[in-house]
């Protein structure tokens, strides 16, 4: 997904979003910073910086399960049912 198309999904101006990853802008408010996560689908505080949690690197998006549909062989390892 491009900035362009990020920044339109949750309302905001392209520019203006591109200021904010630059670092150009830092006045970022509450309710933009949950609309972010919102669509990464991740919890707010993953956003956010700290000295404690700057060593723990990234925070990492779950994998969606997949579902099996009736047709479709399952993973190895599991069983049909």
């Amino acid at each position: 997904m491009t900035q362009e198309v990020f920044a339109e999904r949750i309302g905001m101006k392209y520019k203006h979003y591109q200021d904010l990853e630059s670092g150009r802008k830092n006045n970022l408010q509450l309710k933009t910073l949950d609309r972010f996560a919102n669509r990464l689908k991740i919890p707010s505080q993953a956003l956010i910086a700290s000295e404690d949690s700057a060593h723990r690197g990234p925070y990492i998006v779950p994998e969606r399960p997949k579902t099996l549909k009736a047709a479709e062989d399952p993973p190895p390892g599991r069983r049909k049912k």
